[in-house]
């Protein structure tokens, strides 16, 4: 298997904008505060306690404190979210990488594995993009301790477990099946552009951890759990149009492409 780094992924591009503006919130209260308190120690006097100053004082110290409170409140919702943004994308970015490590030990030097392929003008990238004998192949991971379920119709995420269970219906790019297929359909108008009018991929969702149910038709092929992606391979034809030459065709024209956006 051979392997083309892509662009930085979509995960590290999310870790990085997070602990960006993560830091620069904690570094900018703590620059507020010290300025604040140099501030407030060199204009301070000792008030005349026979005047209504030392009231004023008390009042608005007190204001202040609740201010503080206020803003620090609704600092620790945003690093929540910042980290749980982080969080999430490690966790995606972990997924990936045991998908890799698979794909190693499935795939022989007749394939080529574009990770993080980003298609020119589009801010998503394509996990895994495929070439090999068994044709063109785009592969969404996704690394959840959710439970899904999916059918023809609907795709249900449910977190949690009896009275605490938390049932969400995916809608749009939520669902990751509709999310993979819009992905598909941009690369394809890609591929056309490019001169490759007559290739279509298959499209595989992989999930690398959660519980997964299927009801009757899921649409696009998913792959359960890791250890079943050895299986989705090999009960894939081989495409005789791939020969080797052709698949280095493929690869060379997508090089020369993603060189010539840069």
């Amino acid at each position: 298997m051979q392997i083309i780094i892509g662009d930085k992924s979509y995960s590290k591009k999310i870790i990085q904008k997070n602990l960006i503006e993560k830091y620069f919130l904690i570094g900018s209260l703590f620059l507020f505060a010290v300025i604040y308190f140099i501030f407030f120690i060199s204009k301070a006097k000792i008030p005349n306690p026979e005047s209504f100053v030392i009231l004023f004082s008390m009042i608005l110290g007190m204001l202040i404190a609740l201010f503080y409170i206020w803003m620090f409140r609704k600092l620790d919702k945003i690093l929540n979210k910042k980290d749980n943004n982080i969080n999430k994308a490690r966790a995606g970015e972990a997924g990936e990488l045991a998908v890799l490590n698979k794909l190693k030990t499935i795939l022989d030097n007749n394939y080529f594995v574009f990770r993080n392929f980003k298609i020119p003008g589009r801010k998503f990238d394509v996990d895994f993009l495929i070439i090999g004998p068994k044709g063109l192949i785009v592969m969404e991971v996704k690394n959840s301790s959710s439970c899904f379920t999916f059918s023809e119709i609907e795709a249900l995420r449910i977190m949690g477990a009896g009275f605490t269970q938390e049932v969400t219906k995916l809608m749009g790019n939520a669902d990751p099946r509709i999310k993979l297929k819009n992905h598909c359909k941009s690369l394809n108008y890609y591929l056309y552009s490019i001169g490759l009018k007559e290739l279509r991929a298959k499209k595989v969702l992989v999930f690398v951890n959660g519980s997964i149910s299927i009801e009757g038709k899921a649409v696009i092929y998913i792959v359960k759990k890791l250890e079943e992606l050895t299986l989705y391979f090999s009960g894939l034809n081989d495409d005789k149009r791939f020969s080797s030459e052709y698949c280095l065709i493929i690869v060379e024209k997508l090089k020369n492409s993603l060189e010539k956006s840069k």
